[in-house]
């Protein structure tokens, strides 16, 4: 697998504990058209000259990924929101998938946090003073509870994931396609048209991505995914998405195992 990849890989595990271009690939779902993209987002009225763009972006693409997620983190370091993250990487016969899912309520300083893999399923739940675990491996279950170490605002701030949206796309060119509808919210939706692979121990037969970014620079979905052959002839494979599901006014109530949770501690 290439650096590149191995760097999202990477952002993806630290999220859940705390070039040459390839050949390109349609990443659209089985059966879209050109008005229609991901569940819930149409295509809009409007034409790539029509809107505002944030920093790092513009109507030709996405030029500086960093300035793109720093306006991202902006918006979100002071929101509500809630996200999704979700990773398969596949090599030979073996295969492991990775699912992170947050949700956290500034105003009310309460999160929920969950990830999932293999025999693992941990939750979290956070509020202003304490962090709740339910720790679940090889079927086994651990509740327990904890002074927070630091502030739920830098808590807040960290779940973003931002450094996993810069990876992501970092990962190839994302050139501007279309103005698309997404909940009465307009939104640019990226292809990727060129994949960077810097490392010749991994040969990308096929490549693809796509990203929806709002005027305000909210990257509300990145969709990466690569296959090809690694030198000793392995097939190898990876996808990556990460998904904002609510921003503005998320309610957080605490799960039911958090009084279990105290009552053993």
């Amino acid at each position: 697998m290439n650096r590149r990849l191995l760097a999202v890989a990477a952002a993806i595990a630290l999220v859940a504990l705390a070039g040459c271009s390839g050949l390109m690939g349609s990443d659209a779902p089985e059966g879209e058209t050109n008005g229609t993209t991901e569940e819930g987002t149409t295509e809009a009225e409007l034409t790539l000259s029509d809107i505002e763009y944030p920093d790092g972006a513009s109507a030709d693409g996405i030029d500086d990924a960093e300035a793109v997620v720093a306006a991202h983190g902006a918006t979100l370091n002071e929101s509500d929101y809630g996200i999704e993250i979700d990773q398969t990487t596949v090599r030979g016969e073996n295969s492991r998938n990775v699912t992170y899912a947050v949700r956290s309520s500034l105003d009310d300083r309460r999160m929920v946090r969950s990830i999932a893999t293999g025999d693992l399923d941990n939750q979290w739940y956070q509020n202003a003073t304490h962090q709740h675990a339910n720790l679940t491996a090889n079927g086994d279950t651990r509740l327990r509870v904890q002074e927070s170490s630091g502030t739920f605002e830098g808590t807040h701030r960290q779940e973003t994931a931002g450094q996993l949206v810069n990876d992501l796309l970092s990962t190839g060119n994302f050139t501007a396609e279309a103005i698309v509808d997404r909940d009465g919210e307009t939104l640019v939706r990226y292809e990727m048209t060129a994949y960077n692979d810097s490392n010749q121990n991994f040969e990308t037969e096929n490549a693809s991505g796509h990203a929806l970014v709002s005027e305000s620079g909210v990257v509300h979905e990145v969709h990466v995914s690569a296959e090809g052959t690694a030198s000793d002839g392995t097939a190898v494979s990876f996808e990556a998405s990460y998904r904002v599901t609510a921003l503005g006014d998320v309610t957080v109530e605490p799960p039911a195992w958090v009084e279990d949770a105290r009552a053993e501690n």
